[in-house]
C-alpha cells in the first residue's frame, strides 16, 4: 500500500490497519485525526509525536496488544519466552528461556505489565540482560524506557504497512 491510498482510506479502515500497530484507542483515533501524510518519513513523525503525548495509562494500554497481530499478549511477554517445546531447542536454549519467563513474570509483578522490547535480532540472553537491568528501574523510569520501546516495534510494523 502507497501513502496516498492510506490517506484516501475511510476512518474505520485506517483504525483496522493502525490496531496491527498498536492497542491504544488513543493513539488509534489521533492517527486517524491526522491531515494526509505526504510520505512515510511524514507519518513515522506524526505516529512518533502522537504517542509521545499519550498519557502513561494509554501507553499500557497499547502495550496490551502485540503488534503485528492487534492480539493480545500471550506467555510472559518476552519475545522467545514461550518456546521451550521449540523443536530442536538446545538444553541451554531451553534453560535460557525459563530464566527469560521467570524474568518476564517478575517484571509483570514489579510494573503491572508484560515486558516490552524491540528484539529484532537479539538473542535470548541479550533479552534476559535487558529485562534483568530494566528491573532495576522506578515504575516512572520504566514506563518511559518501555514506551519508548513499543514505539520502536510500533515503527517497524508501520513500515511494513507501506514497504
Amino acid at each position: 500500500m502507497m501513502i496516498s491510498e492510506y490517506d484516501q482510506l475511510e476512518a474505520e479502515q485506517k483504525r483496522t490497519l493502525l490496531q496491527s500497530c498498536c492497542g491504544s484507542q488513543q493513539w488509534i483515533d489521533k492517527m486517524v485525526e491526522e491531515p494526509p501524510f505526504e510520505d512515510l518519513v511524514n507519518m513515522l513523525d506524526a505516529a512518533e509525536r502522537l504517542w509521545d503525548e499519550c498519557s502513561p495509562e494509554e501507553w499500557k494500554e497499547g502495550f496490551k496488544c502485540e503488534p503485528g497481530s492487534g492480539e493480545q499478549q500471550s506467555g510472559e511477554g518476552i519475545p522467545g519466552a514461550d518456546r521451550e517445546s521449540q523443536q530442536g531447542a538446545s538444553e541451554n536454549d531451553r534453560e535460557m528461556r525459563k530464566m527469560l519467563a521467570t524474568a518476564g513474570a517478575d517484571y509483570e509483578k514489579k510494573f503491572g505489565y508484560k515486558f516490552i522490547i524491540c528484539d529484532s535480532g537479539k538473542s535470548a540472553a541479550e533479552k534476559y540482560a535487558a529485562v534483568q537491568l530494566r528491573l532495576n528501574n522506578t515504575p516512572e523510569q520504566e514506563i518511559q524506557v518501555a514506551a519508548d520501546e513499543h514505539f520502536q516495534v510500533m515503527r517497524r510494523e508501520i513500515e511494513k504497512l507501506f514497504l
